[in-house]
């Protein structure tokens, strides 16, 4: 079982390269997308990847861990 994982609870939500608003986008994601959230967090910033390998960075307020 994997206790890092979470939802996208926003519409829609872009991941960024960084964990700041003005990084690079890389892909956008929408809501009810499940997403793996690893351990690193910086300022209401995690790092995440997605089911095909895909990672980036999403504010914490646009997810919630379930």
């Amino acid at each position: 079982l994997n206790s890092n994982e979470g939802i996208i609870t926003s519409a829609t939500v872009t991941i960024n390269s960084a964990p700041a608003v003005n990084s690079t986008k890389l892909f956008i994601l929408h809501q009810g997308t499940k997403i793996n959230i690893s351990n690193e967090e910086q300022n209401n910033w995690a790092e995440i990847q997605i089911a095909n390998g895909n990672s980036g960075w999403i504010k914490t307020s646009d997810f919630e861990k379930i």
